[in-house]
């Protein structure tokens, strides 16, 4: 299974942080409580994971989220939603990076804009995205 890692700023208290971190990672993959998972295969699989939580200042955390390949079905407007989706809903949260791994490009590379369109379209948001604080 390949995973790509996506990056967010998270603004947290210390103390509710790891509960904010896993509920966006939720969020991110199944959008429901995991409660409602009944299938070992979307646990196993689907659904997305906290991969690491580093303080970025005083009022923000570093979020790392493995999302599942798979769930983008190799069409890159699926790939913008996984990532940044429905993170983007969040006052208090937003995307900072997206760490793919060579491999994981292949289920890009027919498609009409490709790894290179996602970079250009990566690099307009940044540019146009006012700092959140």
């Amino acid at each position: 299974m390949a995973w790509l890692t996506a990056t967010y700023l998270i603004d947290s208290a210390p103390e509710q942080i790891e509960a904010r971190a896993q509920a966006l990672a939720i969020e991110q993959s199944v959008e429901c409580p995991l409660e409602a998972v009944h299938d070992p295969r979307i646990l196993e699989n689907v659904v997305a994971r906290v991969e690491s939580i580093e303080r970025h200042d005083d009022a923000r955390f570093r979020v790392g989220v493995r999302i599942a390949v798979a769930t983008t079905g190799g069409e890159t407007a699926q790939l913008i939603n996984m990532v940044f989706g429905n993170c983007s809903l969040w006052r208090t949260c937003s995307w900072s990076t997206s760490t793919f791994r060579r491999r994981c490009w292949r289920a890009f590379r027919d498609r009409v804009t490709g790894s290179r369109g996602f970079a250009r379209c990566s690099m307009r948001r940044a540019a146009r995205s006012p700092a959140r604080r």
